[in-house]
């Protein structure tokens, strides 16, 4: 899973750093952008500076990775550098325990995630994984990088990112039901069409997804096609 993330986080550079350098930098036409030299510095230092109090500090963390790709293209957004400290920092974060009655009839617990990076171009958008592997770190960066991609293509979303802590392959159908439904009830406080539309990622598919916009239907009294 790490190595996955890893990979994504490669990829995203790239084109994090394009999307921003060529939204925000002020060259003539045609310019070519070069990366300006930054100084050196103590990676772990800065990270320490700059880290949120429930984060951990290792440089290899998708949080830190994220952390440090926007601190590559500050160089390049001239007067709108002094928002970038606001892409450091999701707007809202939720973590949720996950109680269901397991099919012997003891009581699973399972912890849930919900990160909202940014909602000012509209709703949140992003999806909802399901892997015993997920942390709260992960999908705070897979939600910024959410809100990023949106922007670079100019949709009118912010970025959110969600994820249960659980290998679905061990649950039964109805431990999995369950499992999607209380989850949604949990995080329905913070969702919905105007606010943030989870969608299905790492082991979540269409059933699940009808789980919870029945869940959310249903608690709302009314069908909510848009979650």
């Amino acid at each position: 899973m790490n190595g996955v993330i890893a990979l994504h986080a490669k990829a995203a550079s790239t084109r994090f750093q394009f999307a921003l350098a060529s939204a925000y930098s002020a060259g003539p036409s045609g310019a070519t952008l070069t990366r300006p030299r930054a100084p050196a510095s103590n990676i772990n230092e800065r990270l320490l500076a700059m880290n949120l109090s429930y984060v951990s500090n290792h440089p290899d963390s998708p949080w830190s990775v994220y952390l440090m790709q926007v601190d590559r293209v500050v160089p390049y957004l001239g007067k709108l550098a002094r928002w970038s400290e606001t892409l450091k920092r999701p707007k809202r974060t939720l973590i949720v325990d996950i109680p269901i009655e397991m099919d012997d009839g003891s009581i699973g617990h399972f912890e849930g995630f919900r990160s909202q990076h940014s909602l000012t171009r509209g709703p949140g958008k992003g999806g909802v994984r399901y892997h015993p592997d997920v942390t709260l770190e992960e999908v705070m960066a897979l939600a910024a990088w959410m809100t990023i991609k949106n922007a670079a293509v100019n949709l009118p979303y912010g970025g959110a990112k969600g994820g249960i802590r659980v290998d679905p392959k061990r649950l039964s159908l109805k431990e999995l039901e369950k499992l999607t439904r209380r989850y949604t009830s949990e995080i329905g406080i913070i969702i919905g069409p105007q606010q943030d539309i989870p969608a299905p990622d790492v082991n979540t598919n269409p059933q699940i997804m009808a789980w919870m916009m029945d869940t959310y239907s249903m608690n709302t009294g009314a069908t909510a096609t848009g979650v």
